[in-house]
């Protein structure tokens, strides 16, 4: 799924680099709100307000 939105905008080959936290601050927002989602109840709740949609991935096993 995403190479194929990457590719169709033109970008053939995609870099993952494994940097420290404090290099991308703006992921921890993200990363709070999915443990909030994840640990469930009134942590889940709270956080309801700011997610726009969930995809639940299957990754078999």
């Amino acid at each position: 799924m995403l190479y194929t939105a990457v590719r169709r905008h033109g970008v053939a080959r995609l870099v993952y680099e494994h940097q420290r936290p404090a290099a991308e601050p703006m992921l921890w927002v993200s990363d709070a709100v999915v443990w909030c989602y994840a640990k469930g109840g009134e942590w889940r709740r709270r956080v309801q307000p700011v997610i726009n949609s969930v995809t639940i991935v299957d990754v078999g096993g």
